[in-house]
């Protein structure tokens, strides 16, 4: 595993520590995570673009994600599971 030295830049910026880390510790790139920014359960608006149309409507996510991840959703309307990806914490894209 790399640490990260002043050399080699990494921006942490927007990540987690995925770790407890003792204060002088060398810090190593693996040990950051992107934050989940949906919760299973969550209330999300749910966008599906038809040609030059894009559709609004509600979902609830059945699995956790980070952005660009790609998530399981259940339409609240039609009680139908399609498979999206997450853009923030209250939207996804229908796939």
């Amino acid at each position: 595993d790399r640490e990260l030295k002043d050399c080699k830049p990494f921006n942490p910026s927007g990540l987690m520590i995925a770790q407890s880390v003792k204060l002088g510790t060398k810090l190593k790139e693996s040990w950051f995570k992107t934050p989940e920014l949906v919760k299973r359960g969550d209330l999300l608006s749910i966008i599906k673009s038809v040609g030059n149309l894009n559709v609004m409507d509600r979902a609830e996510a059945l699995e956790d994600g980070c952005a660009g991840d790609i998530i399981r959703v259940k339409n609240i309307k039609s009680n139908r599971i399609v498979r999206a990806r997450v853009h923030n914490g209250s939207t996804v894209t229908a796939l």
